[in-house]
């Protein structure tokens, strides 16, 4: 069996499974395994073919392997989420929309300086729920070991925090710059940015192999 063969093979079984991501990625890093293998191999006097068919001997029969991969993976979602990689960017294209609305709608009302600030009260606070799909994706993981967050989530994520972080500013420079007061309700909607982006930090580091996955981990175990 050459090794097309053989990942052409175990993705169709993984595909049963698995999402569409997870079986990419397995497939790529199984593909580049052999290939190393098969490379060893012919560099030690094998002919390309017999190299190859000892290569996937070696790794062992594709139903036992698809079996132990699919345990260490979180099983297929319901949604196979690069059907709707355009979700964040409809979402976000909705928040504008509606903010450019209320601006409109309130700017010759109550000035241009209160209707921004009618916009991010309106926004900031719900910021952090863009965030929250990214933690708990990384959270339902925690027993897979696996803490890939899916692009769209992430997108979804980083949107979230980009926005918190103009609110913010917003809020700040105008503060200054007119010598105005800070109010009761600009430190709730700082604190809601606040929230977006350590929650965004958050998701990140579990998202990424590394020194902040292994110290979760560790503390997880020792909880």
């Amino acid at each position: 069996m050459t090794i097309q063969e053989y990942t052409q093979k175990l993705a169709a079984i993984l595909t049963l499974t698995l999402s569409r991501s997870d079986v990419d990625e397995v497939i790529t890093e199984t593909t580049s395994h052999l290939s190393d293998r098969s490379q060893e191999l012919i560099a030690a006097g094998y002919p390309t073919a017999e190299a190859e068919r000892l290569a996937v001997q070696e790794f062992g029969e594709v139903s036992d392997i698809a079996v132990g991969i699919a345990k260490e993976f979180p099983p297929k979602p319901l949604i196979d989420s690069k059907e709707i990689w355009w979700v964040p960017e409809v979402i976000l294209m909705m928040l504008l929309v509606l903010a450019t609305v209320v601006f409109s709608s309130s700017v010759a009302i109550v000035g241009t300086w209160r209707a921004v600030y009618n916009v991010i009260a309106l926004y900031i606070g719900a910021m952090p729920m863009m965030v929250i799909p990214g933690l708990f994706a990384s959270l339902s993981r925690i027993k897979y070991r696996r803490f890939a967050i899916i692009p769209m989530v992430r997108r979804m994520a980083s949107y979230g925090m980009i926005l918190s972080v103009i609110g913010a500013a917003v809020i700040v420079s105008s503060r200054w710059t007119r010598n105005q007061t800070f109010v009761t309700m600009d430190f709730v909607f700082l604190g809601f940015a606040a929230l977006t982006v350590i929650g965004y930090f958050i998701m990140a580091i579990l998202a990424n192999d590394g020194w902040g996955q292994n110290a979760f981990f560790q503390r997880f175990r020792r909880s």
